[in-house]
């Protein structure tokens, strides 16, 4: 609670000298939603600038964050522009907005009280934070979460740093407590105070936001700073307070480095200004400087992360846009992957979504019945702010459609939910009463003991509050104990493996309760390699070797290309390759210089003589996809060698030659055997595990590979170290 509140009370005084220095006053519960937000943008920003310079110090950070409310205090100024509050709220609706924020409140609160055991939340968000404390900033992370751009988990830091693993999502938390407000003040501001409290309640009640807001993820902070660009936005165009796109740019900036699918906000945000500005005829010099006003503050946020990316990973915009931004941090072919696997999400037909997104569960996570009135959502188009709602929802609403788990509708939901709240409210005679009645149903039905009679089985959401465990009278060792099985084998590395070494563990869910580094089977291409050793043995398509013999006319020339004829969806992966004129094999030479057309850095892996080493495309097979070979002088040759894996064998390839200056093909012919898997595959594998770094291996029994290398491990060259809770150690000999 201190580290949750400490962030807080630095954001908020943060906020407030923005404000002050703007010389704009804001009132009520916009003040403290918007002071907030944006100043959580700038604390974000700051902790970014102490990590790289490795000033992580919780010194540093009380010192430096304490001063802050001096500072909002000390260099306080008589009010500037004073903005409106709008419509006033009557008894009953504030009575029902204040009984039933309080209700879901202290629920939530408990929850993220808990210790913190959430998937995504313990594996990277919490747990990369916990290593940038651990080495007092930044330090490289070979993973596709390493690079995701961390503005919401910049905040978690400091609270970490008081308050460890739960303190960040009570910091989550926050968003989700304040946003209500945000969108209460949008309803006044519009005219309709009662379509204020059925949006804001709308959202706040729907269980996957309920879940998400009260663990260590993003998604809910997410959809509270994007909701805070389209109030500034409105605020500037009802008031003419261009103040007001200072603070829309910076959480336009924000909304980026939270979550980059929240980027089409600042899209949105160019067109509303360019719209107005033309609308007003106030001219192409106002319309530059009301672009720079906000592109400005919005780059002083991104623009850290993008510049990071691009220094680091050589893709400003990793994880995303590989194919873009070849680097060899991340195979395009897993982010393709990724994409197919998260954009089909329990296997859900486009027709029956809506059902499984507001009931059914099969996309990890519902928000609510009521959400099936969203059609409702189009009444809203008779009011201007229904249509500019609708406006805003649908880009933050398409990237649902590459990743359809329930919480990535968090979001677009706000938008949504004001869009179906003004629908309603706006129903001649029934409105107002109807839309008493939907939110009394949908807090019923979100509530964690009664979501069981309508909830078709698992679902993602909160359950019964845990109140022992949120006030640590079940200590939070013994809570991990229970409710964790990967707890246990964390502090089992942390005892018996070495700093610095490197431990593959394809089952391993959580970072952050150890000290020890994991390489996991996806999040690199590192990781995927190591995942491809590992399961050689263990498949015989991959464990049998396929011998190509590609004949053609002998030909000189001091370059050669192996190319792909053919498209697969799989990658392509070359073992190795030799060159022979005759029956004689070229010797290779110091001079050869290999390149190739994608993943050119692990070309070495295809001349190595490894017997299961091999290079990669790292993207699928498309015709052209080429390995090339330059000798450095002319050489002769009629035949090349092609080792592979076997089930390389559907891709057809070819050869090139360097002749007069340009690419010939070669009329070729092809011969293939069969080498059945070596006796020796399995120690060949932990071989070339160990050629990357890997000293151990930790895996729970009856995952894959598990029971092979419990029942092989002399054939391996592996010794079980140690056992806790089913995941068991192995040391590579």
């Amino acid at each position: 609670m201190l580290g949750a509140a400490f962030v807080f009370a630095v954001c908020l005084a943060a906020g407030r000298l923005l404000f002050q220095w703007l010389a704009v006053r804001l009132r009520g519960g916009e003040r403290v939603y918007l002071e907030f937000l944006t100043g959580a943008a700038l604390v974000s920003t700051a902790m970014f600038a102490l990590a790289s310079v490795h000033l992580v110090y919780t010194s540093v950070l009380v010192a430096a964050g304490g001063l802050l409310p001096l500072c909002a205090w000390w260099f306080r100024r008589p009010a500037g522009a004073v903005s409106s509050a709008g419509a006033r709220l009557t008894p009953l609706w504030r009575t029902l907005f204040v009984l039933t924020w309080l209700t879901f409140g202290a629920l939530y609160l408990i929850t993220a009280m808990t210790p913190e055991t959430s998937p995504d939340g313990v594996s990277y968000h919490v747990g990369l934070i916990s290593r940038y404390y651990q080495h007092r900033g930044f330090y490289f992370v070979d993973s596709m979460f390493g690079g995701l751009a961390e503005g919401v988990e910049m905040l978690f830091l400091p609270a970490f740093a008081l308050g460890r693993h739960s303190a960040t999502a009570v910091v989550h938390l926050l968003f989700l407590l304040t946003l209500p407000f945000g969108m209460l003040a949008y309803g006044r501001r519009i005219g309709l105070p009662a379509a204020g409290v059925v949006g804001s309640l709308l959202f706040y009640l729907a269980p996957v936001v309920g879940r998400d807001g009260t663990i260590a993820y993003v998604d809910v902070a997410t959809a509270a700073v994007v909701f805070g660009v389209y109030l500034c936005l409105e605020i500037w165009r009802r008031e003419s307070l261009e103040a007001m796109l200072v603070p829309a740019g910076l959480l336009a900036g924000f909304s980026y480095a939270c979550k980059l699918t929240a980027s089409p906000i600042a899209v949105f945000l160019f067109i509303y200004m360019v719209a107005v500005t033309l609308a007003r005829r106030d001219g192409f010099p106002t319309l530059w400087r009301r672009a720079g006003v906000t592109t400005l503050p919005a780059i002083l946020v991104a623009g850290p992360w993008i510049v990071r990316n691009a220094i680091l990973f050589h893709n400003p915009f990793f994880p995303l846009f590989n194919n873009w931004f070849p680097n060899p941090h991340l195979y395009p072919i897993i982010e393709s992957e990724l994409r197919r696997l998260m954009a089909q999400m329990g296997g859900v037909p486009l027709a029956k979504l809506p059902w499984e997104a507001t009931v059914g569960g099969k996309l990890a996570g519902v928000i609510g019945p009521v959400f099936l009135l969203a059609p409702l959502a189009l009444l809203s188009v008779r009011h201007s702010a229904g249509r500019l709602l609708l406006l805003a929802f649908l880009p933050l609403f398409l990237p649902f459609f590459s990743n359809n788990g329930g919480r990535f509708l968090i979001p677009s939901l706000p938008f949504l939910a004001m869009a179906l709240a003004v629908g309603i409210v706006s129903i001649p005679r029934l409105g107002p009463g109807l839309a008493v009645m939907v939110v009394l149903a949908h807090a019923v039905l979100s509530w964690p003991d009664l979501m069981d009679r309508w909830s078709p089985g698992f679902q993602w959401r909160i359950d019964n509050a845990d109140w022992r465990a949120a006030l640590r009278i079940t200590p939070e060792n013994v809570y991990l104990r229970e409710h964790w099985r990967d707890y246990l084998p964390g502090l089992m590395l942390d005892r018996l493996v070495a700093p610095g070494e490197v431990v593959f563990s394809p089952a391993m869910g959580q970072l952050a309760y150890h000290h020890r580094e994991l390489l996991g089977t996806y999040e690199s291409s590192k990781a995927r390699l190591a995942f491809l050793y590992f399961i050689t043995p263990l498949e015989q398509p991959l464990a049998n070797t396929f011998h190509r013999e590609i004949h053609f006319p002998a030909v000189k020339t001091d370059r050669v290309r192996l190319v792909t004829r053919s498209t697969n969806d799989n990658d392509l992966r070359i073992e190795e390759l030799r060159f022979a004129l005759g029956k004689s094999e070229l010797p290779r030479e110091a001079a050869w210089r290999i390149t190739a057309s994608a993943n050119p850095w692990e070309t070495p892996l295809a001349f190595d003589n490894g017997p299961l080493s091999f290079w990669t495309s790292g993207r699928t097979v498309t015709p052209g996809l080429w390995l090339e070979t330059d000798f450095g002088h002319m050489a002769e040759l009629d035949r090349l060698l092609v080792a592979q894996s076997e089930d390389q064998r559907w891709t057809s390839l070819g050869v090139e030659a360097m002749e007069d200056g340009k690419w010939t093909r070669l009329h070729s012919r092809e011969s293939d055997t069969v080498e059945p898997a070596r006796a020796s595959v399995r120690m060949e594998a932990r071989d070339e595990l160990k050629r990357m770094g890997i000293r151990w291996i930790l895996i729970p029994d009856g995952a894959y590979g598990a029971d092979d290398l419990l029942g092989n491990p002399a054939i391996w060259g592996v010794t079980q170290v140690a056992v806790a809770n089913g995941f068991r150690l192995w040391k590579l000999n």
